[in-house]
């Protein structure tokens, strides 16, 4: 009786554990030392649901999995806080972010269906619970709740330096990339998932206080993002500047990516890469002639040199790595 016993045990723990492993999850806790500390502890262990498109997200970089976890915490994140424990995401009642937007749906300004970590009116709060932010892994992020829709939720996110208070650091009006967008819905038993994600791109714009009506933060227009990437030529390269960290994402090795520069004096630059085992630099002038490269045969981190002209349009092309980061200074 007590073989019986001890294998109906054991029969029992491995059915619980083939469960448990073979039952997708989300895991979700962030901690953070101080009650408004925008410092999240990065060691966190997440199992992220896979949903269509989800492979458009940065795979090699630590900006990827950061998307991923900010997609899962919107639907179960926990926030921690001392000895604090509350549930945050869509899928709690009552929670803050369901309590805000259904706050919302009763403004009538502008954008007021939608809020993020540009929203300047709440920031500290929505830093405190949303925000990746170490200066290398920061994820800016608007979710969009469209009016009449109960059921369907976007939530637009870029790792993108898009600059803090009345300073942007891309132009309004200028597309930037990547914005991914992934699609939320509640199904038919009431439960929040990710169901899409697709990489686009969006204008630059200023973030509008939905309880003021004024324009306030760096933001992404939602409403001008467009599915598609840019920078695949001359034609629709990506707007960068000086002394700005550009991430590049590929998920091709043979992928080349366009970005354009403007210089406004003759003074030497410098195009740096970084984070890179095998990317190549080209710099082009406005015609379309080759300025400059690297040496093809080296490999790794790697800087090109060349001299502009004044008030002439430049184009850098980047190709052959997964993911690096380069800057024209």
């Amino acid at each position: 009786m007590r073989k019986v016993r001890y294998f109906s045990l054991i029969l029992t723990c491995l059915v619980f554990l083939c469960f448990v492993v073979g039952t997708p999850f989300v895991f979700a806790t962030w901690s953070y030392d101080g009650a408004l500390s925008a410092n999240i502890d990065l060691n966190i262990n997440v199992m992220v649901m896979p949903w269509e498109g989800a492979d458009e997200l940065p795979n090699q970089s630590e900006y990827g999995n950061n998307h991923k976890i900010l997609i899962e915490n919107v639907l179960n994140g926990t926030y921690v806080s001392g000895n604090s424990t509350q549930n945050i995401g869509l899928n709690t009642p009552n929670s803050y972010l369901v309590q805000e937007i259904e706050a919302r749906k009763d403004i009538s300004y502008r954008d007021a269906n939608q809020l993020g970590s540009m929203d300047l009116w709440q920031s500290d709060r929505i830093n405190e619970f949303f925000n990746l932010s170490t200066s290398s892994s920061k994820v800016e992020f608007i979710l969009k709740f469209p009016d009449g829709s109960n059921d369907t939720y976007y939530l637009y996110s870029t790792s993108l330096d898009l600059g803090d208070g009345w300073n942007p650091e891309i132009p309004v009006g200028t597309y930037i990339f990547p914005v991914y967008r992934t699609t939320l819905q509640r199904n038919a038993d009431g439960i929040w998932e990710a169901i899409s994600t697709e990489v686009g791109h969006a204008k630059s714009a200023r973030y509008n206080n939905p309880y003021t009506g004024l324009a306030l933060g760096n933001a992404f227009d939602t409403n001008s993002w467009v599915e598609g990437k840019i920078g695949t030529s001359f034609d629709n390269a990506i707007y960068t500047k000086l002394d700005y960290s550009m991430p590049v994402e590929t998920h091709e090795e043979s992928t080349e990516t366009y970005y354009y520069y403007d210089s406004s004096s003759t003074t030497n630059v410098s195009v740096a890469v970084q984070n890179s085992t095998k990317a190549v630099v080209y710099v082009y002038d406005n015609n379309g002639k080759l300025v400059t490269t690297r040496n093809n045969t080296s490999q790794g981190s790697q800087n090109v040199t060349f001299k502009p002209s004044r008030n002439t349009r430049y184009y850098v092309k980047v190709t052959g790595d997964v993911y690096c980061t380069f800057k024209i200074s």
